[in-house]
This record gives structure tokens, C-alpha cells and sequence, in this order.
């Protein structure tokens, strides 16, 4: 029987460059320069990391600063400190609670931005679940698409999914009274799109051009040009649309 190789660990604590490979661990707490393809079991940066290379992992967490020149294949996967990911990102489980930016597209099944996301091409996922800030250059494509916005601005070019929601954070106590009292202006962010397209659609302060769906619900600080329906439509507080139609 042919013996399993043993993997090593590639641990830096100072500076170092190293040529890629394949090892067990990747850990980084000084500063390190990878050439060529990586593939691991843990990679985990606390100081700062390039990657000249594919970088394959099952698992990876960046508390540093950590930039990948081309594609990344990992299974959970979460960003504390700062990640550039120059090529696609293909994940199970994506928390962003620090600020990342993917060039091109990710494929996930569970995203999560509770940070800083930025994507220059798409986002496929089963799950999308943001309490931060995201910019979707192209499409976000997901089976469930739950948005809390929470004083940033998000956007995408196209929202597609069978349930969307999207909400604003809600204020408690003595701020929400003072708000009520003095009509303070709303300061807790929008979300911007071109389309969003959905069978369930409940949406607050959203920007879009067209809304179409089968159930659609607006509420407070909507602005919509065009809404399509094929069931129900309900406009709640202050939404505004230009036009809706029954198709």
C-alpha cells in the first residue's frame, strides 16, 4: 500500500519569500511572499500576505492584510483585516467582517457581508446575508437575499432572487424619538439597482429602476420608476413609484 504523504507546515514570523506548494498549514504573522500555486488545509494570515499564485485551501481566515493574484478555491472562508482577491472566488461559507474586493466573481453558497464587499463581476450564491456595505458591479444572483441596511450604501447592477428582502436598521429609544419629533433627515443608507427581480420582494429604502415579481411589498424610502407584478402589489408610508402594472 502506498504511503500518504505527510504535509508540512509553512509557518513566517518575520519576513520571508518562499516558493508555493503543497503543504498542511499556512500560517503568516510577519510578512510573506508566496510564487506560484498554494494548495492547504488552514491558511491563516494575521500579518500581511501575497499569494503569486492559485491558492487552494479548506479553510482560511485573514486578520492581516492578504492579496491573491489569481483564483481562490477555499470551503469556509472569513475576512477580518483586508483581502484583494485579483481573480474569482469560489467558497461554501464567505463572512466578510473586515473589507474585501474580488475582481472578478464569486461562487458561494453562503455569502454574508457584514463588513466591506466589493466585486467587480458577479455574485452566484444560495444564501445572501448583508449587514454591511456591498458593491455588486454586475449581477447578484441568490435563492435568498436578506439586506439590512445599516447606514452605508450598497448597490448592484441586477438583484435576482426568489425571496428578497431588504430593510433598515431599526432605531430604539431616545434616537428614534427624536427623529419622530423633529424630522431629522434619514441618514441609515439605500440600497441601489438597476432591476431587482423576485417572487417575494419586500424592499426599503431602495433606489431602482424596475421592481418585477410575483408579491411585492414597498415600504419607507422606496423609489421605484417601474414595478411589475403578477399578484399583489403594496405600497407602504412613504414609498414613491412612477408606474406599476398588472403582468
Amino acid at each position: 500500500m502506498e504511503e500518504q504523504k505527510v504535509l508540512q507546515d509553512l509557518k513566517i514570523n518575520g519576513s520571508m519569500v518562499v516558493s508555493g506548494g503543497s503543504f498542511n498549514e499556512v500560517s503568516i504573522n510577519g510578512k510573506g511572499t508566496i510564487n506560484g500555486n498554494v494548495q492547504c488545509k488552514e491558511f491563516k494570515i494575521n500579518g500581511a500576505c501575497d499569494v503569486n499564485g492559485k491558492l487552494k485551501a479548506e479553510t482560511g481566515v485573514i486578520r492581516g492584510n492578504t492579496n491573491v493574484e489569481e483564483d481562490l478555491y477555499i470551503g469556509d472562508f472569513s475576512v477580518y483585516g483586508n483581502a484583494t482577491l485579483q481573480g474569482n472566488l469560489y467558497t461554501s461559507l464567505f463572512n466578510v467582517k473586515g473589507s474585501c474586493s474580488v475582481e472578478k466573481s464569486i461562487n458561494a453558497e453562503v455569502i454574508k457581508p457584514y463588513g466591506r464587499l466589493k466585486v467587480g463581476d458577479s455574485c452566484r450564491a444560495d444564501n445572501f446575508i448583508a449587514r454591511g456595505v456591498f458593491d455588486i458591479n454586475d449581477t447578484l444572483d441568490s435563492k435568498i437575499i436578506d439586506v439590512t441596511i445599516n447606514g452605508g450604501k450598497c448597490s448592484a447592477n441586477v438583484i435576482k432572487g426568489e425571496q428578497v428582502s431588504v430593510k433598515l436598521k431599526g432605531e430604539e429609544g431616545f434616537l428614534k424619538v427624536l427623529k419622530s419629533l423633529f424630522s431629522f433627515g434619514d441618514d441609515r443608507g439605500t440600497l441601489k439597482a438597476n432591476e431587482i427581480i423576485g417572487n417575494d420582494i419586500q424592499l426599503a429604502a431602495t433606489k431602482a429602476k424596475l421592481v418585477k415579481g410575483d408579491r411585492i411589498t414597498l415600504n419607507d424610502g422606496c423609489d421605484i420608476e417601474l414595478v411589475e407584478y403578477t399578484e399583489s402589489l403594496e405600497i407602504v408610508g412613504k414609498a414613491r413609484v412612477i408606474e406599476s402594472k398588472k403582468v
